[in-house]
């Protein structure tokens, strides 16, 4: 599945593509996830998600497969396998930052994300509505000085069925307040 994400950041152009190129941020700054070493462009990692009563933990590996610091682009791709399971995960990200002022950052996130297992039964429109509240908060951590685990402890899970009612209540929210606007 592909999934596409653009937002404005409050921040400088400088910050947020120091952030965005330091893997220990990346992975304290996406819910659920830890990076637990990291050598050169290669890293090592673990995912925790909840689906209901289910806990799912993914160990996996991944590296910078694209750096351009002029064009403020970053490609990172990860391969992950479920501890207790059959599920497997493969994740490219791409982020491509563009200054629009000197305090305002646009970043624009595009997501290739295979998954088999469990998780694979969400379908694409879901796992879309779900990632927009995820990828938002990790955006926001990317645009901050501050380390992002001020709302809570690293290794909280991911709570995908929190995440998926968040976001489709959030989407169908912006439907509905641009339907509404179009009257």
């Amino acid at each position: 599945m592909r999934l596409r994400h653009n937002q404005v950041l409050a921040a400088p152009i400088e910050l947020v593509w120091s952030n965005v190129t330091d893997l220990y941020r990346v992975g304290q700054c996406l819910p659920g996830a830890r990076v637990t070493s990291v050598q050169g462009g290669d890293f090592v990692g673990v995912i925790r998600t909840t689906l209901g009563p289910l806990v799912l933990t993914f160990d996996g590996v991944g590296s910078v497969t694209h750096r351009d610091d002029t064009a403020r682009r970053i490609a990172i791709a990860a391969d992950g396998h479920q501890r207790r399971g059959p599920g497997r995960a493969t994740l490219a990200v791409e982020v491509t930052l563009t200054a629009v002022t000197e305090e305002r950052t646009s970043a624009h996130m595009h997501t290739t994300l295979q998954v088999g297992g469990l998780p694979a039964q969400l379908g694409e429109g879901i796992a879309q509505r779900a990632s927009d509240p995820l990828v938002e908060r990790f955006l926001t951590g990317m645009g901050q000085e501050a380390p992002c685990d001020d709302e809570g402890p690293q290794d909280q899970p991911l709570d995908i069925g929190r995440d998926i009612v968040s976001g489709l209540l959030s989407s169908y929210g912006r439907s509905a307040r641009a339907l509404l606007g179009r009257r």
